[in-house]
């Protein structure tokens, strides 16, 4: 019994002291899966600058920067302002992982657990320089856990923080931020909970600023592998200030919210947006509504898609090129795409105001028995069929050229009064719309410009009468000279 019992505790020792090795291991995959994870959106990318695996924990080094689209609205925005293109920015992370079983932490870092797990990671984010050295350390707490059983669970928290950007044109500040991300092995389930009280951007460039800010996503992957559920994006205020014409726009109570579903081979999709009151130079808009359904897109085909779109974005090729790869690779799966017979339903689209409100409800739908049009995209117009009413107020569209006029008025330094702005906006809506009144593509009545419209079978009817295409093309280019 006693050399039973010596055996035992030899060999808890002995998985005691080799585990941590092992997991080490484990614990590296599971953290370049997570910043891969991160990077599948082609907004930033990551590089590993140094790994140090030690018995008991591993340090590693990983520059993170913004990349793609993000990067390239950074450096038009730069261009704008008539600065130089500069390298994406980024932050330097700094993580310590402690292996498991037990990864035991001091007090000052994360706590002390003899919960058994893969690894406990904390990580360290500086400011990136670019120059092999150190920025200033953020005061950001990253804490990551991966358990035994797979998955684990990221915690973020920032605290009240001011600082420089762009060399000290402008600053910065946060009051705080706090978040958890939740994830299972593979990240088949995802949950997403971050709230951001104020961030605060002021410069000479202007000002933007967010206050009560959060983001949820509860996600799963589904049919073909496709990621459903989920998301929502909630600002409590929003003001945007731009110093050269000195207009401020402020919103409150703006949210967006996506839900994606799948019924059987099928994805549907929800997009709502709702807008509280946006004040731009003194005038109310709102409250708005944007209502949209995508529903009977081919599961499969959105799989391919997705798949080929990430892979091409993982080329590090030209967005000029990704563009037209992306553009190609729609089109030639196109007809399987649209072979359920999809449909987007515009259920809302409205904005009101104390000078009218603009209404929009429709619908556009395939029709994939038109054996046909599904076989040649060239002639896919034959399958659509789509119906749509348009109502928008005189004065709405009045108020809205006032603020252009205004803004070209102002550039010129010439002076104005508000009847002078008024019968200058007035004139152009008139000048603007009076060509789609005439061809009968808008009707007037009741102060409003109204249309009613439908299209099938590469028919279109505005208004009860059918207009041939090459009229409304004629049409469009007259109401915008």
């Amino acid at each position: 019994m006693k050399k039973l019992l010596i055996g035992i505790l030899v060999l808890v020792l002995g998985v005691a002291l080799l585990a941590p090795f092992g997991l080490g291991y484990v614990a590296d995959k599971r953290f370049i899966a997570l910043l891969d994870k991160m990077a599948e959106s082609g907004m930033i990318d990551y590089t590993v600058l140094r790994t140090d695996r030690g018995w008991f924990s591993t340090d590693m080094e990983v520059v993170m920067e913004i990349s793609g689209d993000m990067a390239d609205g950074y450096n038009d925005y730069r261009k704008s302002a008539g600065k130089p293109v500069a390298a994406n920015p980024g932050v330097l992370l700094k993580s310590r992982l402690y292996h498991g079983p037990v990864a035991i932490a001091s007090f000052s870092e994360m706590g002390t657990s003899f919960s058994p797990v893969v690894s406990r990671v904390k990580t360290d984010v500086y400011v990136d320089q670019g120059d092999g050295t150190d920025g200033e350390l953020l005061p950001v707490n990253i804490n990551t856990l991966f358990k035994l059983a797979g998955g684990g669970v990221t915690s973020l928290s920032m605290d009240s923080w001011k600082g420089d950007l762009e060399g000290g044109d402008a600053q910065i500040q946060w009051d705080g931020v706090n978040g958890q991300f939740v994830f299972s092995e593979g990240f088949a389930t995802q949950t997403l909970d971050l709230t951001a009280p104020l961030l605060s951007i002021k410069g000479s460039d202007g000002v933007f600023s967010v206050k009560d800010m959060s983001i949820k996503s509860d996600t799963y992957t589904g049919i073909q592998e496709i990621e459903l559920g989920t998301a929502s994006l909630s600002v409590g205020k929003m003001i945007v200030q731009n110093p050269k014409d000195k207009q401020r726009i402020s919103i409150d109570g703006l949210s967006f919210a996506a839900e994606s579903t799948a019924s059987g081979e099928l994805v549907n999709s929800v997009l709502s947006m709702k807008m509280g009151v946006m004040n731009v130079a003194g005038l109310k808009f709102g409250p708005g509504v944007l209502s949209l359904e995508l529903n009977n897109l081919d599961a499969a085909s959105v799989a391919k898609i997705s798949k080929q779109v990430k892979e091409m974005r993982g080329s590090n090729m030209p967005e000029e090129q990704l563009s037209m790869m992306v553009g190609s690779t729609m089109l030639s799966i196109l007809p399987d795409l649209l072979k359920q017979g999809p449909e987007l339903l515009i259920k809302d689209i409205s904005l009101d105001s104390p000078y009218g409100k603009l209404s929009m409800t429709g619908s556009i739908r395939v029709d994939s028995t038109n054996e046909m049009a599904m076989a040649n995209p060239l002639l896919l117009a034959e399958a659509v069929i789509a119906d749509l009413k348009l109502s928008i107020p005189e004065d709405l569209l009045v108020t809205v050229y006032k603020l252009e006029v205004k803004k070209e008025l102002e550039a010129e330094s010439l002076e104005h009064t508000p009847e002078m702005l008024e019968e200058m906006a007035r004139n152009r809506v008139t000048m603007q719309m009076s060509p789609l009144v005439a061809q009968g593509m808008l009707v007037y009545a009741e102060g409003k410009y109204i249309m009613s419209m439908s299209f099938e079978a590469g028919r279109l009817e505005v208004n009860g009468q059918e207009i041939p295409i090459a009229a409304l093309m004629s049409g469009m280019q007259g109401g915008g000279q």
